[in-house]
Parts: structure tokens; sequence; C-alpha cells
């Protein structure tokens, strides 16, 4: 499963960036991450993976009309708000696992 993410990613990055569309390269790589962690949520049996798969592919799909919207560069819209999401879930998951063994 993380080879195809990975690979997906990778060809997806490397068709953005021939076409010369760079700036788009953090919004596909969120898209891939959020997309691919459906399955990784029903594989490991976390069901807060789904949202967090939710929020991150809400992510990529908002980030250039935010983005542009706010004046401001694709990838602080797509790279901070997906990074906001992925550690606020590790720190959920690290608590959870602390508080309930």
């Amino acid at each position: 499963m993380v080879g195809i993410e990975v690979a997906a990613a990778g060809l997806g990055a490397g068709l953005l960036a021939v076409r010369r569309r760079t700036a788009l390269i953090p919004v596909w790589i969120a898209l891939v991450v959020g997309l691919h962690l459906v399955p990784v949520a029903a594989l490991l049996r976390y069901p807060l993976l789904y949202v967090v798969a939710a929020l991150v592919t809400l992510v990529a799909l908002a980030a250039v009309p935010l983005a542009r919207s706010r004046s401001v560069a694709i990838s602080a819209v797509a790279g901070l708000a997906t990074g906001t999401v992925l550690l606020a879930t590790a720190l959920i998951s690290i608590g959870s696992a602390l508080l309930w063994p």
C-alpha cells in the first residue's frame, strides 16, 4: 500500500514538474496521502484515520482556491493545514495510547 502511495505521489509530482505546475505538487501529495489513509484506516481498524483521511483530502481540494483568495502560496496553505491535521492526530493517538493502553 505504501509503495502504491509513493509511486502515485512521485509520478504525479513528476508530471506536474514537467508541465511546470510545481506549485501544485504539495496539493497533489496531500491528496495522495489523504486518499491512501482510507484503506490504511480499514487495515488498522483505527476509525480516527477515516477522519484524518477526510480532513487531509479536504485540505488538498481547498488549498488552491483558499490560497488564491488570500494571495498566499499554495504550499503554505496545503503544508500548514495538512501538518496541523497530522500533528493533532499524532497527539491524540499518543494521548489515547497513554490513557487507555
